[in-house]
């Protein structure tokens, strides 16, 4: 059997700020691989590197030297528009301070990456409606951010990270939220839903675990 391809290839990544005697080695030299359905934690101390690699993997800043294969695609190799099409298909973030957009609802939010990727609005609003019930926050659609306790919202950026199905998922700190199921969502015995094919139709508040785990995940 023909071995696959890693979701995520770093190769020698190095990353310089400054010049000179000023120069900072943020990254020096780091190679990493994370192959489909791994669960990985990057642990390290004020400092060390770790915003810095994750804004790398996630096409968010570039390395001064080395390679960094996304999916089998060198990032190094797109342009801007490109970068900009693999944030929103491949990638999806839940942020440490979630990164919702205030007075806008909890669904209004979750398809906002549906949105910049063109589609139609009926279908954007039924898949976040899913999203929502997964994380079981359906009766919560409406409510703005500040309407919502620390852990819903970290639920709504959960929700949103993985609406489209992404390749990798990348969470800042994912267990230090006050909402404790979260845990869950970072362990290699979680069954957080697919989302390729949500059913149609309003969801109901029973259907909080779909069946199936999603084939590509790895949480940061």
């Amino acid at each position: 059997m023909a071995a696959t391809r890693p979701v995520l290839d770093v190769r020698d990544v190095r990353k310089l700020y400054g010049t000179g005697e000023t120069t900072v080695h943020a990254l020096d030299g780091v190679t990493l691989q994370v192959d489909r359905g791994d669960y990985v934690a990057i642990m390290g101390s004020s400092g060390s590197g770790k915003s810095t690699l994750m804004n790398i993997l996630g096409c968010l800043d570039t390395p001064t030297t080395g390679r960094y294969l996304l999916d089998g695609v060198d990032v190094s190799a797109l342009t801007d528009s490109q970068l900009a099409l693999v944030r929103n298909r491949l990638i999806g973030f839940v942020f440490q301070s979630f990164n919702l957009i205030p007075r806008t609802s909890a669904v209004a939010n979750v398809e906002l990456p549906l949105a910049y990727s063109g589609m139609r609005g009926a279908e954007r609003r039924r898949r976040a409606m899913f999203a929502l019930d997964v994380v079981g926050l359906a009766d919560r659609a409406d409510h703005e951010p500040n309407q919502l306790s620390g852990g819903q919202q970290q639920r709504v950026a959960v929700a949103r990270a993985l609406l489209t199905e992404p390749s990798v998922v990348f969470a800042d700190e994912p267990t230090g939220a006050p909402w404790s199921p979260s845990r869950r969502w970072c362990s290699p015995t979680s069954r957080p839903a697919r989302w390729t094919s949500p059913p149609a139709g309003r969801c109901s508040p029973g259907c909080r675990t779909p069946p199936g785990r999603p084939a590509r995940r790895s949480s940061w």
